[in-house]
């Protein structure tokens, strides 16, 4: 297991550890003593590292591409509770009706998105194809790559490290998630390709 596979796994954990501390130093005589000034400090530079990691590594595991989805419905409920809950616009002008309705509209769809994905990803049945791997390539988009395989007739994507696996195995049994459409499980069958 990687650094970057390591980070990723304590992401939420991590999160989690940042949010006790600084409620539990919130409404308190420690409010904005060093100690809570360490913390934000500290949940700063948190921040910036996995920032770094989601550009560089990005790709490297499942997990990755499961927390971009999280992240992406954490997004879209801070943009619709922004809007939704009393007292979270005091003191700001008030919105037009057009902009709270595409403020309202963003989170939503942002929220859609994050959910539809990791629900057809994570609680569906995953499709199973097997066959020769083809047109194995990586498709250069303004911000990232990404890795895409045909396999069974099927095109899906791939991780950094399975993607590095498919170039040199002809024959695999993969499970896909229906949702971002990455390859979860990956079995290589080697005789197979051999019979046809």
């Amino acid at each position: 297991m990687t650094f970057a596979e390591i980070m990723a796994w304590a992401l939420w954990p991590i999160i989690g550890i940042f949010v006790v501390l600084l409620t539990a130093t919130r409404g308190t005589k420690l409010q904005w003593t060093s100690l809570r000034l360490y913390i934000v400090w500290a949940a700063c530079g948190t921040f910036f590292v996995y920032l770094a990691l989601e550009i560089l590594y990005h790709q490297t595991s499942i997990v990755w591409v499961t927390d971009n989805f999280v992240l992406i419905g954490m997004f879209g409920l801070l943009a619709i509770g922004k809007l939704l809950l009393p007292g979270s616009n005091a003191g700001s002008p008030p919105l037009s009706k057009a902009r709270f309705i595409g403020y309202l509209l963003f989170g939503v769809v942002l929220l859609w998105l994050s959910a539809n994905t990791l629900y057809s990803d994570y609680a569906e049945p995953r499709l199973v194809l097997e066959g020769q791997v083809h047109n194995v390539r990586e498709k250069r988009g303004y911000r990232n790559v990404e890795y895409l395989a045909e396999i069974g007739g099927h095109t899906v994507n791939a991780t950094t490290p399975v993607f590095e696996r498919l170039k040199s195995e002809p024959y695999v049994r993969v499970e896909v998630g229906r949702g971002s459409n990455y390859i979860f499980n990956i079995e290589y069958l080697k005789n197979q390709g051999n019979d046809w």
